[in-house]
């Protein structure tokens, strides 16, 4: 186990290499070198790196993703398409809900550039990535499964009396996932699946609820330190690390708002940062209210906060420099 977590830290630590190279190529040398402070404080992302879970390898192919794009933004080539598109493949085989990047940043860049082949190019290189484990699954597993055999699993226990009420609102339990006693993995998967999506037709009237509920879960605005106190939540990581990790999130939301602002203000595009924001969004309301769920939404959250830090480091300077031209003697 120590040397699973050696190596998250590793991956870990390759993540916030590439969310500085990241911030350097969107916005100079100094927001590249401040976005990368900020991952490597994050306490949600140190936790993450010991928990024995996808989020330090996921960060690192969602940061290398986004510079890949940025790349395609740059200048709309097939080719730099098709890199984004391995990278987006790439990032389906650590988390499943990445292919949502296709249709959330392939397809805007493609509609923006005008280069229908370019995203087509993409679309190929995801799948040609993605195919190997695919076809892999098919000749073990017998059936059709292009990542994994969890769907089950998630959709059981998101959509139960557990998760549909009471202080469990928008979440998930393992408590409504029963074991598959002897069952075959992919008929228990399918067993599960339609236990939740009956559970979920039946209670319909439920969603407008249920679904507003997780997003808040996943963006830690609805009961931020329960879900950090509890196992069930807290999936195993420092609990210490989980809190501070709160109120680190709520700052640099701030400072991201501000960054975004001042991006926007000098003309440059959110079209590729906004993406991973939207991909948390939709997961968490697909499938559960977790911050887990919103690891990919972290990499922009460090490079806009790291904007504004760079714009308050501009403003001191020049403060200290008006400062010190008053305190010149005159004629010096």
């Amino acid at each position: 186990m120590t040397s699973h977590r050696l190596a998250g830290c590793l991956v870990g630590a390759a993540a916030v290499a590439a969310i500085g190279a990241l911030g350097w190529r969107v916005a100079g040398e100094r927001v590249g070198l401040l976005a990368a402070a900020v991952a490597a404080l994050d306490p949600l992302l140190i936790a993450a790196d010991e928990s024995l879970m996808s989020e330090p390898l996921y960060g690192l192919v969602i940061a290398l993703a986004l510079i890949a794009a940025y790349a395609a933004l740059e200048r709309p080539t097939p080719g730099r398409y098709a890199l984004l598109g391995a990278a987006i493949g790439a990032a389906a085989l650590v988390r499943s809900e990445a292919l949502l990047l296709l249709v959330l940043l392939v397809a805007p860049l493609a509609v923006r550039g005008r280069r229908p082949l370019a995203a087509l190019a993409a679309l190929a290189a995801a799948a040609l990535v993605v195919a190997p484990w695919t076809i892999r699954n098919a000749l073990a597993l017998g059936s059709f499964v292009p990542v994994s055999t969890n769907t089950g699993t998630l959709v059981a226990g998101a959509n139960c009396q557990r998760s549909y009420t009471g202080t469990g609102l928008g979440s998930w339990t393992i408590l409504c996932v029963p074991p598959a006693r002897g069952r075959p993995e992919l008929q228990h998967e399918r067993v599960l699946r339609e236990r939740g999506l009956d559970y979920a037709r039946e209670h319909a009237g439920r969603l407008p609820l249920v679904v507003p509920a997780r997003v808040l879960r996943t963006w830690s605005l609805l009961q931020p330190w329960r879900q950090a106190a509890l196992d069930e939540f807290g999936e195993g990581k420092d609990r210490r690390a989980l809190h501070a990790g709160v109120l680190f999130f709520y700052l640099e939301c701030a400072l991201a708002l501000a960054g975004a602002a001042l991006m926007r203000r000098r003309g440059r595009t959110l079209l590729v940062l906004a993406a991973p924001l939207l991909l948390a969004t939709f997961a968490g309301a697909l499938a559960y209210g977790t911050p887990r769920l919103r690891h990919a939404a972290e990499i922009p959250l460090a490079l806009l906060a790291a904007v504004a830090l760079d714009a308050g480091v501009e403003r001191v300077r020049a403060a200290r420099a008006r400062a010190a031209r008053l305190r010149r003697p005159a004629g010096a």
